[in-house]
C-alpha cells in the first residue's frame, strides 16, 4: 500500500558528522513504509546523490536530489532546502553549490546569493527553511517584513515553486514560529509543507546520534550545550507524520505533490 507522505528533509552520512543514516537503510525503511519517493537534502553538497539515486531506483522508490544550502542578501543569511525537478535542475543546483565552495574560504559555511540563486533558478523547488537557521524562519519573528520580502522576492521568481516549511521536533522555536510562517502562507497564498529533519533512524539511535556530534564540536556529551535535535529527527513512518499534522493535512498530502 502506498502511503500519503513523502520524506523532503534527509541528511544522510554524506552529511559529514551530522547523520548516521546510511542509504541502504533508508532505502529499507522507504520501502517497508510504502513511500513511493524519497529526498536527499544533505549540508551543502551532492556527493550521496549517485548513490542514493541507482539505491532508492533499484527498490522501486522515486530518488529526488536536492541538498541544504545557505541563501544571503543584504540582511543576512539562512538555510534553505533546493529539491531538483530535472536534469537542468541538477545542473543548476551543481553550479549554484560549486560556485559557492570557490569563494569559501573553507572554514565558514558556503554561501549562495539570492541574486545568484535565482538567475540558476530554473527547475529547482525550494523548501523555506528550518527554525532555527531558516531563510525565512531566522528573520520571521524578529523582523517579520524583511522575512516576508524575502519571501515574496522568491515566491515572484520561482512562480509555484516555494513552499513554507513546517517542522514539528516538539521544539520550542517550532512552536514559537509556527503561527507567524502560517500567516506568511495565507498573504502570499503559498502552500505549506510538512518536512521531518530525519538524522537518524530510531529512538536507539538518538544518544549514538548526539555523540557523533559531541565529536564533530570537540564536546563532552555529559556537559554539551546549544544540541538543536530531539529524538524526533529520526525517520518517521507516514502514519505518524499524519496524526503530527492532522490540524494541517495539505501539509502532508503536498509532499506528494512535490514528488510528482
Amino acid at each position: 500500500m502506498r502511503s500519503k507522505f513523502v520524506h523532503l528533509r534527509i541528511h544522510t552520512a554524506y552529511s559529514l558528522s551530522e547523520s548516521t543514516l546510511g542509504i541502504s537503510k533508508l532505502a529499507e525503511l522507504a520501502r517497508n513504509d510504502g513511500q513511493p519517493a524519497m529526498a536527499i537534502t544533505d549540508s551543502q553538497n551532492l556527493f550521496g546523490g549517485y548513490e542514493f539515486s541507482k539505491t532508492m531506483a533499484q527498490s522501486g522508490i522515486q530518488p529526488i536530489i536536492g541538498a541544504s544550502v545557505f541563501l544571503k542578501d543584504e540582511n543576512g543569511d539562512g538555510e534553505v532546502a533546493l529539491l531538483v525537478q530535472s536534469e537542468l535542475g541538477y545542473k543548476n543546483l551543481s553550479k549554484l553549490m560549486s560556485d559557492a565552495w570557490m569563494r569559501c574560504d573553507g572554514l565558514a559555511k558556503p554561501k549562495i546569493t539570492v541574486s545568484d540563486f535565482l538567475a540558476l533558478s530554473n527547475d529547482l523547488i525550494l523548501l523555506t527553511g528550518n527554525p532555527k537557521d531558516g531563510f525565512i524562519s531566522r528573520l520571521a519573528l524578529q523582523s517579520p517584513a524583511i522575512a516576508l520580502s524575502r519571501l515574496q522576492t522568491l515566491s515572484d521568481n520561482l512562480q509555484g515553486r516555494v513552499y513554507i516549511e513546517l517542522q514539528r521536533h516538539g521544539l520550542q522555536r517550532e512552536y514559537d514560529i509556527e503561527e507567524r510562517l502560517l500567516e506568511f502562507a495565507d498573504q502570499l497564498k503559498l502552500p505549506l509543507i510538512a518536512t521531518n529533519d530525519c538524522h537518524f533512524e530510531n529512538d536507539e539511535m538518538f544518544v549514538p546520534q548526539k555523540i557523533l556530534t559531541c565529536i564533530a564540536t570537540n564536546q563532552r556529551l555529559a556537559t554539551m550545550t546549544n544540541y538543536n535535535q530531539s529524538a524526533h529527527h529520526r525517520f518517521k513512518k507516514a502514519d505518524e507524520m499524519g496524526e503530527l499534522f492532522i490540524d494541517i493535512p495539505e501539509a502532508i498530502s503536498n509532499s506528494l505533490l512535490v514528488a510528482k
